[in-house]
């Protein structure tokens, strides 16, 4: 029936009923339960509205296999094993019923009768280290794929048809094409060619813009590379869209330089550029988890964040990979994949920048405000010209373009495409300066801001920072202390022979501050050069000491033991120490 009266209305009611949403379910949806709906209606936040089909698919398998459970089962967590057997809080689903929004995928539960995500899901087999580093066998992979879908974040680019349909159908187009329709009859050629030129020019240039931003966010988010994946007690070459959650993979491999997916980190230890995720250009050093940490990651899936705690040993997708150390006595470092494609941290961010939050611009508010207005006008217009018509006796065709030709004079047809071709030129115009913009309609809001501010001193002046030099707290009067002398020369903070040579309490003062310069830093050496925070590097720069690793030839004695004996010491197992030194050549330090 609905179609029925759509090619009755010559497609005016398709028209309404697409701007209205809302009426389109009242009008030809029927409210049923979640689990036997062919259709659902997602609301997001901001009010939009989605309709989109339910999939249905054969699965046969268990529920805790699909989403994460929130009432774990105690015991078999404590004992490590929990083999997602059928039962009465775990059934089998026969049939995955799902449908995809916004690139999540939303799997219907029956136990609560509502939809959720299984992006935080997470197998409490995984507290079992042991059995963890096995691997997975084929047919769980495959499951599991068939679960979680492929390891990908390819995002769905719009065909030009598609483009253009939905520019065509925009209530501001389907107005002109009224008006150059009225023109026409009216035998303004000449108006009516012009408005359809504009118009043309305005829906060709959105088609090419939204290609080209869409193309652009496409390549920068789709990354695909090979994986060596232990499975089925063999290690086996694979491309990173087949990993699933639980699959284990090498992380020592020369030629993985990002991580595909979001991991774990299960032996060896590596340093990572998390720039991606926190704009800062510093290596961050990562360590093999443990139960412990794999209990947090467990609790903090629940929770759908990530602790202080668990990213010590949490890989981001998408992050760099600076170094990777082997462990010793093991030929390679891995890594166990927790999550994939768009429910990772890298997919979180491409999702916001596909779907930023809407913008409310006054000036688009206004300007709507503005055109209702002049519309209820146009009809009080309409409708006093009418009488007037019918009054002089005119015939019905001339008194039909008369009043509708009030409605095109007082409603501008060509303002959207005026707009949008200002729009086009101010985007040309950064594009030459090389300001690129994702979203054309923000350049209307550039174009009122009268204050920029920005949150480092570096993104105005310079990346690099340089320490003039320090001040050493003093002793002033009775009880109070107050800054010395600016010392530019780091020989000058503390100029004795030896870190123990302290003979008053402003040397151990000194002592103490040298102490913090040469020590209080994450620096890490990476091929002879130290990376770091350029805060700490210029620090430690500033001490004019040498870095050094790898001391394993070395030997370091603490007050009775040796720093490697393990059995006396094992909390030193594993761990390579980072030492520092004067430097030989500096031939002003007075250091013996």
């Amino acid at each position: 029936s609905y179609i029925i009266l759509c090619w009755l209305s010559l497609g005016m009611l398709y028209l309404v009923l697409r701007w209205t949403p809302r009426h389109k379910v009242n009008f030809y949806g029927i409210k049923t339960s979640l689990g036997k709906a062919e259709w659902v209606v997602v609301e997001s936040e901001f009010g939009e509205l989605s309709i989109i089909n339910v999939n249905r698919k054969w699965y046969n398998r268990p529920l805790s296999t699909l989403l994460p459970s929130d009432t774990a089962d105690n015991e078999s967590v404590h004992y490590h094993h929990h083999h997602h057997h059928e039962s009465r809080e775990n059934p089998n689903i026969p049939i995955l019923i799902s449908f995809e929004y916004r690139y999540f995928t939303l799997i219907y539960s029956p136990l609560e009768d509502i939809y959720r995500t299984n992006s935080n899901w997470a197998d409490p087999d995984w507290l079992d280290l042991y059995s963890v580093q096995r691997g997975l066998s084929t047919s769980v992979q495959e499951d599991r794929m068939l679960a979680f879908g492929k390891n990908s974040i390819n995002l769905k680019q719009k065909t030009t048809s598609q483009i253009l349909f939905d520019e065509a159908l925009h209530p501001f187009y389907v107005f002109q094409v009224f008006s150059i329709i009225l023109w026409l009859l009216d035998d303004y050629y000449y108006y009516a060619g012009c408005i359809f030129l504009i118009s043309l020019i305005s829906i060709i240039n959105t088609l090419i813009e939204t290609k080209q931003t869409s193309k652009r966010l496409a390549e920068l988010s789709q990354f695909h590379c090979e994986v060596r994946v232990y499975k089925d007690g063999f290690w086996t070459q694979v491309s990173s869209s087949e990993l699933v959650p639980g699959d284990i993979y090498e992380v020592s491999d020369p030629s993985l330089s990002v991580f595909p997916c979001d991991s774990i980190l299960l032996s060896g230890d590596c340093i990572v550029n998390e720039s991606m995720l926190t704009g800062e250009s510093v290596p961050v050093s990562k360590f093999p988890a443990n139960e412990d940490i794999i209990g947090c990651l467990l609790e903090d899936f629940k929770r759908t964040q990530i602790s202080n705690k668990l990213a010590k040993s949490f890989l981001f997708n998408g992050t760099k990979i600076i170094r990777v150390r082997v462990p010793k006595g093991q030929p390679v470092a891995l890594a166990m994949a927790v999550r994939t494609g768009f429910s990772t941290t890298k997919g979180s961010l491409v999702r916001s920048m596909v779907f930023p939050k809407p913008s409310g611009f006054k000036f688009y508010e206004d300007s709507f405000k503005y055109i209702g207005f002049m519309t209820l006008v146009a009809i009080f217009g309409f409708s006093i010209s009418c009488v007037n018509f019918i009054r002089l006796g005119l015939d019905h065709r001339t008194m039909i373009l008369r009043a509708l030709d009030i409605i095109t004079i007082v409603v501008p047809p060509a303002l959207p495409a005026t707009l949008t071709i200002g729009t086009s030129f101010a985007l040309s115009r950064l594009k030459e300066r090389g300001i690129f913009c994702i979203t054309p309609t923000r350049v209307n809001v550039g174009g009122k801001i009268d204050v920029m501010c920005f949150d480092k001193t570096g993104t105005l002046t310079e990346d690099g920072l340089d320490v003039l030099g320090v001040h050493i707290s003093q002793p002033r009067g009775q009880s109070g202390y107050a800054f010395g002398d600016l010392l530019q020369n780091v020989h000058n903070v503390f100029n004795k022979f030896s870190l123990n040579d302290c003979s008053s309490p402003l040397d151990f003062r000194a002592r103490n501050f040298l102490i913090s310069l040469i020590t209080c830093h994450s620096l890490r050496l990476v091929d002879g050069e130290l990376l770091g925070d350029p805060l700490d590097f210029k620090m430690f720069q500033f001490t004019r000491w040498a870095y050094e690793e790898d001391f394993q030839d070395q030997k370091f004695h603490s007050l009775n033991e040796e720093r490697y004996d393990d059995g006396t010491l094992p909390e030193n197992l594993g761990i390579t120490p980072a030492v520092v030194h004067p430097c030989g050549n500096d031939s002003e330090s007075c250091f013996t």
